[in-house]
C-alpha cells in the first residue's frame, strides 16, 4: 500500500511540475506575442504544444545553420542554371564575324567567368556550412529547455481576425524565452530535415 501511495504521489508530483510548466509557458508566451500585435488585447491562444527540448534539434545555431543552407542550396541552384545559359549565350557569337560578335562574345565571356567565380564562392560556403551542420548533428543530445507552439487568434492593422503561429525555445526552468521562430522558419527547417532524411535512405 505504501508502495501504492508513493508512486502516486511521483505521478501527482510529475503533473503538477508539468502544468506549472505550461502556465509557465503560456503567461511568457502571451506577453511576448502581444508586444507585437498591432491589437494586443485582441490576442486569443487556440493551442499549445509544450514538449522537452534537445539539441542539436532545438538549438537555434543548428536551426540557423540548416536555413542558411537551405538558401545558399537554393541560390546555387539557381546559379547553375544562370551559368548554363550564360554558356549557350556564348555560344551564339562567332568573334571572328564582326566587331559586333566579337563584342558581344566578350560581354558573354566575361558574364561567364563572373557566374563561375561566383559558382566557387558558393559552393565553398556550402562546403563550410556542410561541415558545420555535420559536427553539431553529431553531438550527443543534450536537455536545453522547451520547445513551444503557439497558435493563436489576433487582429491585424485592418481589424480582421487571422490566425498565427509563433515557436519558442524556453530556459531549464521556463521563466524566459531563449528564441522565436515565425512558421514560415520552422516549417522550411522541418522540410530541409526530411530531405536530408531522404536522401539517406
Amino acid at each position: 500500500m505504501k508502495k501504492l501511495l508513493f508512486l502516486f504521489a511521483i505521478v501527482f508530483a510529475f503533473t503538477a511540475c508539468s502544468l506549472s510548466n505550461e502556465k509557465k509557458a503560456e503567461a511568457l508566451i502571451k506577453d511576448s506575442i502581444q508586444k507585437v500585435l498591432i491589437f494586443p488585447d485582441s490576442y486569443d491562444p487556440v493551442e499549445m504544444q509544450l514538449d522537452s527540448a534537445f539539441s542539436p534539434q532545438h538549438d537555434p545555431s543548428f536551426i540557423q545553420l540548416c536555413l542558411d543552407f537551405n538558401e545558399k542550396g537554393v541560390e546555387l541552384e539557381s546559379l547553375q542554371e544562370d551559368i548554363a545559359m550564360a554558356e549557350r549565350e556564348k555560344s551564339l557569337y562567332n568573334p571572328s564575324l564582326s566587331a559586333f560578335f566579337r563584342t558581344r562574345y566578350q560581354q558573354a565571356i566575361e558574364k561567364y567567368d563572373s557566374l563561375i567565380q561566383k559558382n566557387e564562392l558558393l559552393t565553398g560556403q556550402l562546403k563550410k556550412l556542410g561541415e558545420e551542420l555535420s559536427a553539431q548533428a553529431t553531438k550527443e543530445p543534450e536537455f536545453i529547455g522547451y520547445f513551444a507552439h503557439q497558435s493563436y487568434r489576433a487582429k491585424n492593422n485592418a481589424g480582421d481576425t487571422l490566425m498565427g503561429d509563433k515557436y519558442f525555445l524556453l530556459d531549464k526552468d521556463v521563466s524566459s524565452i531563449l528564441y522565436v521562430w515565425d512558421k514560415e522558419e520552422i516549417e522550411l527547417y522541418d522540410a530541409f530535415l526530411t530531405q536530408l532524411a531522404n536522401m539517406e535512405e
